[in-house]
């Protein structure tokens, strides 16, 4: 999401998101750079509605910003099981400690179960 001040404007854009995700027939992920924090109210209207594979998975701040000197989380990976034929079924989430960018990568591993 933008890394704008106005944190109504990220907020509207989560209720979007969450929103448009509500239609989805399948299981999916979702993953970004959502510059704020688990506290703020666009993550927490996110989080509402999916799970956050770092929350799910791993103990700590999943602090991924800034690389050199981790001290915020605002990278997430969500995702959400949908009833149908396929299951997501988180393995792991891990940060990497390869410098890419000015954000730490943040990554999952999920395995695909079938509903029989």
């Amino acid at each position: 999401m933008d890394h704008c001040e106005d944190d109504l404007e990220r907020s509207l854009s989560a209720e979007v998101i969450v929103n448009r995700v509500s239609e989805f027939e399948r299981s999916f992920i979702l993953c970004g750079d959502l510059n704020d924090t688990p506290q703020s109210q666009s993550v927490l209207v996110i989080s509402s509605a999916m799970k956050d594979t770092w929350d799910e998975d791993s103990p700590g701040a999943g602090n991924t910003y800034p690389a050199d000197i981790p001290e915020r989380k605002i990278d997430y990976i969500f995702y959400n099981n949908i009833k149908g034929e396929t299951q997501l079924k988180l393995d792991k989430t891990k940060i990497d400690s390869i410098n890419f960018s000015d954000h730490l990568p943040l990554r999952a591993e999920f395995n695909l179960e079938l509903n029989r």
